[in-house]
């Protein structure tokens, strides 16, 4: 699972939203599917790097509340690259609220890469349209 990303996003409540709720609709499927053994959140390192100082162990009690935060000060005038990490964060938030509330009979692990790539799902026409 993962979610949208762009680092020029503009507003935040659509995209987090969309984070939100394409965990909470896998997630849900999941649950009445008794083939489903495991589920894995591809999250980002985004959603729990903060402000704490070197060195520090971070742990599942960590989060960005930064980004959170300044989103929901700033809303629309949010710098994009925190709308995207505060819907990762959220989203693995929502993750995780699922398995206290639901208690699913499948395994959930989420991991917080530092970059994921990969080919584009659509390949653009030219490397102009790839913007």
């Amino acid at each position: 699972m993962a979610s949208p990303v762009s680092l020029t996003f503009n507003n935040p409540d659509p995209i987090i939203h969309t984070a939100i709720q394409g965990t909470l609709t896998i997630l849900k499927s999941a649950l009445v599917s008794p083939s489903i053994k495991s589920v894995v959140l591809i999250s980002s390192i985004g959603a729990i790097l903060g402000t704490k100082n070197p060195p520090y162990t971070y742990t599942e009690a960590d989060w960005n509340d930064v980004s959170e935060g300044l989103v929901t000060k700033m809303g629309k005038n949010s710098p994009g690259p925190h709308i995207y990490i505060a819907s990762k964060t959220s989203a693995e938030k929502a993750f995780w609220n699922f398995k206290e509330e639901h208690n699913p009979s499948f395994s959930m692990t989420a991991i917080n890469p530092v970059f994921v790539g990969g080919p584009p799902l659509v390949v653009p026409e030219t490397p102009d349209k790839s913007k």
